[in-house]
């Protein structure tokens, strides 16, 4: 896969006139948007994951020392 970079400049040169430019570039831009928006959702339900992992375990440990 090429880098941003790449992908920027073969946009540039491939293309024609400013329309197209601009064009690729959009498309370009939709792209990073998209890979932000699948990190930003990994990072939601991993931390979403832990937080419920971390309640669980405070949960558990004040039920056992109130029956101890």
């Amino acid at each position: 896969m090429l880098s941003l970079v790449e992908e920027a400049e073969k946009c540039s040169q491939e293309s024609k006139n400013d329309r197209e430019v601009e064009n690729c570039m959009r498309q370009l831009s939709a792209k990073i948007i998209q890979k932000q928006k699948l990190i930003f959702w990994i990072y939601g339900v991993g931390s979403g994951i832990s937080f419920f992992a971390f309640i669980s375990l405070v949960v558990t440990i004040v039920y056992r020392k109130k029956n101890n």
